[in-house]
C-alpha cells in the first residue's frame, strides 16, 4: 500500500493545491493512511479561475467538505469514494486595467506551476511505471481501482455577478445542481487489460440555470454570500 499511498497523496495534493488555500497536508496524509480522509470548510483560491485566461477573478468560494474512503484491504473489489459537498463559488469581472495587471502575474505564476509541474509529473510517471511495470498484479489492481471509483458530488451553486459591465445595474447568472454521481457501467463488463478503457455512468439530479437581472447597485452576493446558507441559493 505504500506505492499507492505515495501516488494518491502526490495527485491530491497537486490538484487540490491548486484550488484550494491553506491545504492541511499533515491531515491529508493521516487520513490517507488509515483510508479515511476528511477535509471540512475549504477556501478557495482567488486565483482559481487562472487556468481559464479570462478577465475573471474569485470573489467567494467555499467548499464545504471533501471525504475520501479508500480501502487499502479490498482495493480490488471495493471502490474508492469521492464525496465533495456544498461547493458554493462567485466569480466577478476585472476592469481593463486590473485584468492586465491580473494578467502578468497569472502568466509568471503559470510559468512557475509548469516548472513545478513537470518535475512532478516526471515523479508520477516514475511511480506509476514502478506500479504497472513489469507486475502483472499490481497492473490489474491499479486499473481495477481506476475502474471502480465512485465520485459524487452534491449542493453545488456557481455564480457570476457582474456589476461593471451595464451602468447602474448588477446581473447574475449562475448554475446549481443537487447532486452529480460517476460510477462504474456494469452492463460494459469488465476492462480490456491491453487497452484499458473506463466506461463510467453519470447521473445529474436537479440541474438548474438562472439570469437574475437587478436593476439595483447593490451586492447580490459578493461578500455577503458567505453568511447565508447554501439552501437560500436554490
Amino acid at each position: 500500500n505504500t506505492m499507492f499511498e505515495g501516488v494518491i497523496s502526490s495527485i491530491l495534493t497537486k490538484y487540490l493545491s491548486r484550488y484550494v488555500q491553506n491545504l492541511n497536508t499533515e491531515q491529508l496524509s493521516m487520513g490517507l493512511f488509515g483510508g479515511d480522509i476528511e477535509l471540512l470548510d475549504l477556501e478557495v483560491r482567488d486565483d482559481a479561475l487562472d487556468g481559464m485566461h479570462l478577465p475573471l477573478q474569485v470573489k467567494r468560494g467555499t467548499i464545504g467538505r471533501i471525504h475520501m474512503q479508500i480501502p487499502w484491504r479490498s482495493l480490488g473489489s471495493s471502490p474508492i469514494v469521492v464525496t465533495v459537498s456544498d461547493i458554493l463559488l462567485v466569480a466577478a469581472p476585472l476592469s481593463n486595467q486590473v485584468w492586465e495587471e491580473e494578467e502578468e502575474r497569472k502568466l509568471a505564476r503559470i510559468k512557475k506551476r509548469k516548472q513545478l509541474d513537470k518535475m512532478e509529473q516526471q515523479r508520477l510517471e516514475d511511480a506509476h511505471q514502478t506500479l504497472s511495470g513489469g507486475d502483472t498484479f499490481t497492473k490489474r489492481l491499479l486499473q481495477k481501482i481506476l475502474d471502480n471509483i465512485v465520485v459524487n458530488i452534491t449542493n453545488v451553486h456557481i455564480c457570476y455577478e457582474d456589476s461593471v459591465s451595464l451602468p447602474e445595474q448588477t446581473f447574475t447568472f449562475g448554475i446549481s445542481l443537487e447532486s452529480l454521481i460517476l460510477q462504474k457501467d456494469s452492463s460494459r463488463g469488465d476492462e480490456n487489460e491491453s487497452t484499458p478503457l473506463y466506461y463510467k455512468v453519470v447521473e445529474l439530479s436537479s440541474f438548474t440555470a438562472y439570469l437574475n437581472p437587478n436593476p439595483r447597485k447593490e451586492t447580490l452576493l459578493g461578500r455577503q454570500v458567505g453568511h447565508l446558507p447554501l439552501e437560500a441559493f436554490k
